[in-house]
């Protein structure tokens, strides 16, 4: 629940969130929708905020099945 000290550039930044996204390398176009899929979602403070307060694992990956499900 206490952000990282995660480095950023020149800076250092707290991250209270981090994710990965594996696509196979020869899948460029769903590469990029899921990206763009993920930035859109993650861009809703308010989801982001559910995330954060999920008390589990599964309940974050519900939270992201339900918002992101459909894109691969």
């Amino acid at each position: 629940r206490q952000p990282l000290d995660f480095p950023s550039g020149d800076d250092r930044h707290g991250v209270r969130l981090i994710g990965l996204i594996a696509v196979p390398s020869d899948s460029p176009g769903l590469y990029l929708g899921l990206l763009g899929a993920v930035a859109q979602t993650f861009g809703d403070s308010a989801f982001r905020e559910s995330l954060l307060e999920a008390d589990t694992p599964d309940q974050m990956h519900g939270l992201l099945v339900s918002r992101l499900g459909n894109v691969a």
